[in-house]
């Protein structure tokens, strides 16, 4: 669940996603030999990912429509600031390191995990790791 609440716009859709993702799982188990863990966390990345395809369209179809208020806030201001830096730091790394670092720090999951997941060896996995890491340090600071 914690992966999906990385990947996911709310904390109800990654609970929408949980819950499809185990429907499909009851749907169609997964092969003698596939390890179910693996097997499940690629069905919640393939829901996460096309949600979050799904929701830049809506976004991008949105603001075409919608006119921009002068003085409108950004975010929430609630929202501490180095929260706010690191949200945004993370949604300006490519999407390929932001997802091996969701699925590292989130999901937990091994570099051989990772590349097999994301169709690359572990230490491309690895390697795209410390690119996301270094990224976030030039971006933030110390």
């Amino acid at each position: 669940m914690a992966y999906l609440r990385t990947r996911s716009a709310s904390r109800a859709e990654a609970e929408d996603f949980f819950q499809e993702t185990f429907l499909r799982v009851w749907k169609a188990p997964p092969a003698p030999g596939t390890p179910a863990d693996f097997y499940v966390l690629s069905i919640a990345r393939n829901l996460a990912v096309s949600g979050h395809r799904r929701r830049t369209l809506e976004l991008a179809d949105l603001r075409s429509r919608a006119p921009r208020a002068e003085g409108a806030p950004d975010a929430d201001p609630g929202e501490r600031e180095e929260v706010r830096r690191l949200r945004t730091a993370l949604a300006g790394l490519p999407e390929e390191l932001r997802e091996v670092a969701s699925l590292k720090t989130q999901a937990g999951l091994s570099w051989e995990q990772i590349g097999k997941l994301m169709g690359f060896s572990a230490d491309t996995a690895a390697r795209r790791y410390a690119e996301a890491l270094d990224a976030l340090r030039k971006e933030l600071g110390p």
